[in-house]
């Protein structure tokens, strides 16, 4: 996966299958190839190959020029990402990436607050003291505690 910099920060970036690539996959289908070697010829990740397959594909099979159309619509709709949206959010996320927590702790945290209806603003949040210690997984008790 590609990356660039976003707000300062490094952000993976996704690059859409080409149509010679949707055509590469067609091809691998009717061989008998499986999505992992199919990925390994592209050299694509396999959960890109298995992503579209899964939506691409009918009762007919896997067509490489209705799944690129199919893209291509898909990419056009007019689209703005929540954390575009809300400003408290997007702030809150930054400073959160900034002290050092990975994107799925953040989304975690989040969803933890959110189940409390207690999404507050991300002052209250950050906890005191330092970055957390690396040597023990957080897990979704131990963030809870964290946040009462």
């Amino acid at each position: 996966m590609q990356q660039c910099r976003w707000e300062g920060l490094l952000v993976a970036v996704r690059r859409p299958l080409r149509l010679e690539e949707c055509e590469e996959i067609a091809v691998g289908r009717e061989r008998g190839e499986g999505v992992r070697g199919t990925a390994r010829r592209l050299d694509r990740a396999p959960s890109v190959i298995s992503r579209e397959l899964r939506r691409n594909s009918s009762t007919r099979g896997y067509r490489a020029s209705t799944a690129h159309r199919r893209a291509a619509e898909r990419s056009r709709r007019p689209q703005q990402r929540c954390i575009e949206r809300e400003l408290i959010l997007r702030e809150r996320v930054l400073a959160d990436l900034r002290y050092g927590r990975t994107p799925n702790q953040i989304v975690g945290r989040l969803k933890l607050e959110a189940a409390d209806g207690t999404v507050a603003v991300m002052e209250g949040l950050l906890p005191v003291g330092g970055p957390r210690s690396r040597t023990k997984p957080s897990t979704p008790e131990s963030m809870r505690s964290r946040l009462q």
